[in-house]
């Protein structure tokens, strides 16, 4: 992996060409079909560890396992790169899909993430913003890039945004958490944000 390191606004790394062009080519182009937000307002996420959601709501769920092995095994290869083994309890990987006029505000990632990456999927989309402090200006825009993830470790002041201005931005959250994912609590929602600047 070709990682690269940027110290600003704070830590954070990208990665470009992530996946093999065989296996980001089979996501595109499957993900290009799945749940989309019903409002340009919205966004769809999924979590693909919840198999129960899938099988009762979604025809997609025999592509989703596909997707998630190929996803599963870069995050055995990040776990690695990142030298985060014993530092976590689980993998969480989240479908999301973004409407062309949502924004989601300035934020810190929760506390139970122990580290995030966002893999860009779709061919079109804005990437993200980061910003120094929660109520300042924007200091950096990572650029959008079809498989390119960004990734860093959340803490107090990796405060960062995005926004979609194209209709499915699709990402791919890859997590690794504190807490085990269970099968039984299906997390699944579409959030709408009318802040949209």
């Amino acid at each position: 992996m070709n990682i690269v390191e940027h110290s600003d606004p704070w830590q954070h790394y990208t990665i470009d060409d992530v996946l093999k062009k065989t296996d980001f080519g089979m996501i595109q182009t499957l993900t290009s079909r799945w749940q989309k937000p019903q409002t340009s307002k919205e966004k769809f996420n999924l979590c693909l560890d919840d198999f129960r959601f899938y099988k009762e709501t979604a025809p997609f769920y025999n592509e989703a396992m596909v997707v998630k092995k190929v996803l599963y095994k870069l995050m055995q290869e990040l776990e690695v790169e990142f030298s985060l083994e014993g530092k976590f309890k689980s993998y969480q990987i989240e479908y999301v899909n973004c409407g062309n006029d949502f924004y989601y505000p300035v934020h810190k990632d929760s506390t139970a993430k122990v580290f995030t990456n966002v893999l860009y999927v779709s061919q079109n989309g804005d990437g993200t913003r980061l910003y120094k402090d929660k109520d300042g200006q924007p200091e950096k825009l990572v650029d959008w890039k079809e498989n390119r993830i960004v990734s860093f470790k959340p803490d107090s002041h990796t405060w960062h945004d995005y926004y979609s201005t194209h209709s499915g931005r699709i990402t791919f959250n890859l997590v690794f958490v504190k807490f085990n994912i269970s099968p039984d609590k299906p997390m699944s929602r579409v959030e709408t944000d009318l802040t949209r600047i």
